[in-house]
């Protein structure tokens, strides 16, 4: 049967960013929730080097983070995870989708060659490493991992991004990463996932910004280009070597077809990467939008659109001829370093040339500084270059801007928002415009390591089954074991039900405590002795036993059994011309059994210690017993009286008439006052009475009779 139980503290789902928190780059996010850790991303920073340039690992502990899921293939995304993997001591699962890890590995080799100084962030050795360690899913694919469930929805960024739902313990968080709902080119626009989430991670990159149609985009990205080569100069267009680089190069290839004007002045295409990355586009067809679809189709021989007609692949500089205009698309694309830095330093001081910014860049990158028109720019040598060549922006950097995140958040319908990747002040304006127009939403904007903390007070249930759940009453309690597996399902079972309906293995612990008593004892006087402390003492035979089985051929010895959960055995003997008998207590270890146990010990060693009077053997013990249990309630109540014809104690208590009926009945009309007064009676029946086998005298509150009858069929079976 399954019941609900609503948590009296409130759990909380903590996310903390190591990077990306109120700035660009580095993203890597971490949600604590239920003793489970996910990392959502671990990338480097484009404007810093070195360890610098790696997220806040030291604020987090690496070996209790369960599971990292990365987002795509730039670097500001996943460049710092062979780091995490072998500098680390991270032992969890790392997972992206197919495409993300085929271009990683390129993308990581490119910039293990290109950076200078990378060796202390990365090099060949972790890279290879690494590619073994990570697992690899499909859109909408389930997966799973130490409880946690997890898939992927196309993001539309880049080709294999993806946005990432993870479900634990019933809450559900979305982390978008870098996404756009804007179908382009070759990327279809991201997906809304149905399942609305309880938590929404989203990159607030562009803040209150609202891009430009595509349309109005790509006429004036071609017009400049065209202005450009047009004045007999060089037009450079710095970008990530995967990604926006082929988005720009389809654009520009159609444009070129329509203007034969343009067709003798070189379109080239800057990057060691630039063939492997046509090869991995084209494996990936079927992830691209229809467009793409229809204009690559195999049966019916149509070319593929990423085998350009007028673009030139160049692997290196060494086979460039610059000797007029020309169009050159060059990684990187925030200037820092590599071949669109050489070429940018190379042309800038001509004012016939011209760079156009093409996607965003990150605060303190030399493509960020150079959109502020300055006169001057520093070589990375050192020396000053003359900017005179004209600089133009145009977003085709796949992000989403203000519109596209407002008809996310309000389509999903979430109310727990946390906006990363994005400078402070552009995150505020987002965080300010969401909170005006969508009043039910609360955002969050933290800094890097600072701990956002969403309370969640989710309806758990628990299923109980096998013998607890026989024939349950309203409003009764039910005791068991709680049994929560890797996926945080909750059953309750009882001790002895749990190899039936649970995988978890059980083992039973047998113990035995001799005691030599240096005289002789016959069993019918232990029995009689035993009899004062326990209600039921039988007396059987039992055969030798090898691990718990009998010994065939070998004659049954006698033998008593306290409540069917302990076995007395007696030897007699003679040591040192001495009879001499051997009391030995046998039971299975549990709550119930060891206090049983630990009784029937103290019971024989009383048999050595002489008494000052005998207790009473006969129909006369039931009074002597009713008279101590009057002295000591006459130490907890006042005014007792005894009434020993019909065996019942009368008294007022806090106004209250109280009725005992002996040895264990309480009648009153108040429930505080009843539950003080059991108590009492509690200990007092423990110590006059024998032990029972049943009502839960050992304080466990299970009834000890049908743990019995399961143990003994059990055995009989």
């Amino acid at each position: 049967m399954p019941i609900k139980v609503i948590g009296n503290t409130e759990d909380k789902v903590e996310v903390i960013p190591l990077g990306s928190g109120s700035e660009v780059g580095r993203s890597s996010v971490i949600v604590k929730f239920k003793g489970k850790t996910v990392m959502f991303d671990c990338g480097v920073h484009p404007a810093m080097n070195g360890l610098d340039s790696l997220p806040f690992f030291d604020h987090v502990n690496a070996a209790d983070v369960d599971l990292v899921l990365v987002t795509h293939f730039h670097l500001d995304h996943c460049g710092a995870v062979p780091y995490f993997l072998q500098e680390t001591t991270f032992k969890g699962k790392v997972v992206m989708t197919h495409p993300t890890k085929k271009i990683f590995r390129m993308v990581i080799q490119d910039f293990i060659r290109v950076t200078q100084g990378v060796h202390d962030i990365c090099n060949e050795q972790w890279l290879e490493a690494s590619l073994d360690k990570i697992d690899t899913l499909d859109y909408h694919q389930e997966g799973s991992y130490k409880g946690l469930k997890y898939h992927c929805y196309n993001a539309g960024h880049v080709l294999g991004a993806g946005m990432w739902m993870v479900d634990i313990s019933g809450v559900k968080i979305l982390y978008t990463g870098d996404f756009s709902r804007e179908p382009d080119r070759h990327l279809m626009g991201a997906e809304t996932p149905v399942t609305a989430p309880d938590v929404l991670i989203v990159e607030a990159t562009y803040g209150i910004q609202e891009h430009d149609p595509r349309e109005e985009r790509e006429r004036k990205f071609t017009k400049w280009v065209h202005d450009i080569v047009a004045r007999d100069g060089r037009c450079l267009l710095p970008v990530f070597a995967l990604g926006r680089a082929q988005e720009l190069l389809l654009i520009l290839d159609e444009y070129w077809s329509q203007h034969k004007e343009l067709q003798q002045i070189p379109i080239y295409y800057a990057s060691s990467l630039a063939k492997r990355c046509n090869t991995v586009f084209e494996s990936y067809i079927s992830l691209m939008n229809d467009t793409v679809q229809k204009q690559y189709d195999v049966l019916k021989h149509k070319r593929n659109p990423f085998q350009f007609k007028h673009i030139t692949l160049l692997k290196d500089l060494k086979s460039f001829d610059d000797n007029g205009p020309c169009v050159v698309l060059a990684s990187p694309g925030m200037l820092q370093s590599g071949v669109s830095r050489e070429l940018f330093e190379k042309w800038c001081p001509d004012e016939r040339n011209g760079i156009i910014i093409a996607g965003y860049c990150v605060a303190g990158t030399l493509a960020q500084q150079i959109q502020n028109s300055p006169r001057e720019i520093q070589r990375e040598d050192g020396k000053v270059l003359q900017l005179r060549m004209s600089v133009h922006t145009v977003s085709f950097s796949a992000h989403s801007d203000c519109k596209q995140t407002k008809e996310f958040i309000t389509t999903l319908g979430t109310k727990q928002v946390v906006l990363v990747h994005g400078d402070s002040k552009n995150m505020a304006r987002l965080r300010d415009r969401l909170c005006q127009e969508l009043p039910y939403l609360t955002c969050h904007t933290p800094t890097n390591t600072q701990c956002v903390s969403i309370p969640f007070q989710p309806t758990r249930t628990c299923k109980v089954i096998g013998t607890v759940a026989q024939n349950p009453s309203i409003g009764s309690h039910l005791k068991g074991i709680m049994v929560m597996s890797h996926d945080f399902q909750h059953t309750l079972v009882a001790a002895g039900d749990l190899p039936s309906y649970t995988a978890l293995p059980v083992s039973e612990i047998t113990q035995a405590v001799y005691l030599p008593l240096p005289k002789y004892y016959p069993y019918l006087d232990v029995k009689d002795h035993l009899l004062k402390y326990f209600e039921t003492v039988s007396l059987f035979e039992e055969k030798p036993r090898v691990e718990d089985m009998e010994v065939d051929g070998e004659e049954a010895t006698p033998a008593l059994l306290i409540g069917n959960t302990v076995k007395i055995s007696i030897e007699q003997g003679i040591v040192t011309g001495r009879e001499v008998t051997t009391v030995g207590v046998r039971w299975r270890s549990s709550r119930y059994n060891d206090i049983v146990a630990d009784s029937c010990c103290l019971a024989v060693i009383a048999l050595l210690t002489p008494v000052g009077h005998k207790m009473p053997q006969d129909a006369a013990d039931d009074i002597f017993r009713l008279r101590c249990m009057h002295k000591m309630l006459a130490q907890h109540f006042t005014g007792v009286t005894l009434h020993v014809d019909t065996k019942t104690f009368t008294f007022e208590l806090d106004n209250t008439p109280v009725t005992i009926v002996a040895p264990f009945t309480v009648e009153t009309t108040n429930d505080t006052i009843q539950q003080r007064v059991e108590q009492v009676l509690h200990l007092i029946f423990l110590t006059l009475w024998p032990i029972p086998e049943n009502f839960g005298w050992c304080g466990c509150g299970q009834d000890h009779s049908l743990e019995q009858k399961r143990r003994k069929t059990a055995q009989i079976s």
